[in-house]
């Protein structure tokens, strides 16, 4: 992008922002009904050395940290209408809500993906069960999340059924059940027919261990079920039938948050194995390693493949300063079942200093290094951002923004022509220069 067409992107967003500064949560009661709408949203456009703005990214890293690195657009727009059987609205209810996902890159348009979220609800059954609830349909349930670094180390998202927040006393129980149909991807074959999946998630949650201290226990078992999938040959269109040998998995995890009048730390520790080697982080085996499974050897080997992982981040948000900071380390140890055999260590950092109620500076470190084992690899990738913000109030969770920045960022040699894109693709070192809306709701 040239200098002049950013400046016309930045007198878009800036007229932009008065109309999305009035979109904030929608909530409205109609009688017995409160309809509702959530969601998310940002937009931007910027500059590299180059035609296009280009994002920096370590190969094999989990995430990238967000500020100033992001490099598509994404909209998703939720709504849902909860019909209380009482009149005061504190008794059983029925509830249906629909989530749409929008994305595309920079400066190319936004497209419609898909559906993320179709499902019906009933919860308050009777005061004895408080808020328990139970629900059919497609969702995406309880994901977590590392906002600087946009990095889900729990997201479960399939089509199933499940209850929340039965009360043991303890804590509350939550289970999920999700099934997944994909097809297989192997060379030399066109598959006809889908490979099943189902995975059953269980949560305890908000256990109480210390003052203003709380765990959440997670455990997951996954099967892929043994197939016989119909396939032709592509080189001569020859039918054939392909024995997928099913597999097991099963994940473990802790979380502990502890929440201060300043704001919370939370640590999670995360183990899978077998066909929950990503340990809570998705539930289902992609189309490449199902196709893995059409070699019975390879059973073995996959329900051997593990993952471990630890990630720590805290946020304090002050009146004048906010401050998050994060730690990632994750050790996977598939190479048997499809080469992976890797280690990725991450920190970041963001600071902003609220200049008035309106205005304020932020500034965005990451620090990503991944060592690929089973090439005798390693390499990293440093990224810093400068950053000013225009907001509808202060604080770190204040949404929207409008921003203008300014990133420039480093990487090792041995990874030349895998950061940066096309811009970069002979250099170890990159920058770029945008702007961009963002809020949710």
């Amino acid at each position: 992008m040239k200098l002049q067409q950013l400046i016309i992107s930045i007198l878009i967003l800036m007229g932009s922002y008065i109309p999305i500064t009035a979109y904030s949560a929608v909530q409205t009661n109609i009688g017995n009904h409160k309809i509702g709408s959530r969601g998310y949203f940002r937009l931007g456009a910027g500059t590299s050395s180059g035609d296009t703005k280009s994002c920096f990214a370590a190969p094999g890293a989990g995430s990238k940290y967000r500020l100033g690195n992001e490099c598509e657009n994404w909209m998703d727009v939720d709504v849902y209408d909860r019909y209380y059987l009482d009149k005061l609205k504190k008794g059983p209810y029925v509830h249906l809500e629909t989530r749409l996902l929008f994305h595309g890159k920079d400066e190319q348009g936004i497209d419609y993906k898909g559906v993320s979220d179709f499902f019906f609800e009933v919860g308050q059954l009777n005061a004895d069960l408080g808020n328990f609830s139970i629900w059919i349909g497609r969702r995406r349930y309880d994901r977590r999340d590392i906002h600087i670094a946009d990095y889900f180390f729990y997201k479960m998202i399939g089509d199933g059924f499940g209850f929340d927040n039965l009360d043991l006393g303890i804590g509350q129980l939550a289970y999920v059940y999700l099934r997944d149909k994909t097809t297989p991807i192997v060379d030399n074959f066109h598959l006809h027919q889908q490979a099943h999946q189902q995975s059953h998630d269980f949560r305890l949650k908000n256990i109480k261990v210390n003052p203003d201290g709380k765990l959440t226990l997670f455990a997951n078992y996954t099967r892929i079920a043994d197939e016989t999938l119909y396939a032709t040959r592509t080189s001569d269109e020859t039918a054939k039938q392909l024995k997928l040998s099913g597999a097991n998995g099963w994940a473990l995890g802790v979380t502990h948050k502890q929440t201060q009048s300043w704001g919370y730390n939370k640590f999670t520790l995360q183990y899978g194995r077998g066909s929950s080697r990503q340990a809570g982080s998705w539930p289902f085996e992609k189309e490449a390693a199902l196709g893995l499974l059409l070699d019975e050897a390879n059973k073995a080997a996959l329900e051997k493949a593990a993952t471990l992982r630890l990630t720590d981040h805290f946020l304090i948000d002050g009146k004048r300063w906010a401050i998050m900071v994060a730690g990632v380390y994750e050790r996977r140890e598939h190479r048997e079942f499809d080469g992976t055999d890797q280690t990725w260590i991450s920190f970041g950092a963001r600071p902003m200093w609220f200049v008035s109620k309106h205005f304020r500076l932020l500034l965005e470190a990451g620090y990503d290094r991944v060592t690929d084992h089973s090439k005798d690899i390693q390499g990293s990738v440093r990224k810093f951002t400068l950053a000013g913000e225009l907001a509808h109030q202060a604080g770190f969770w204040q949404r929207p923004v409008l921003r203008i920045y300014g990133t420039y960022a480093t990487w090792s040699e041995s990874f030349r022509g895998q950061v940066g894109g096309e811009s970069y693709a002979t250099d170890t070192e990159g920058w770029n220069l945008g702007v961009q809306a963002e809020t949710w709701w």
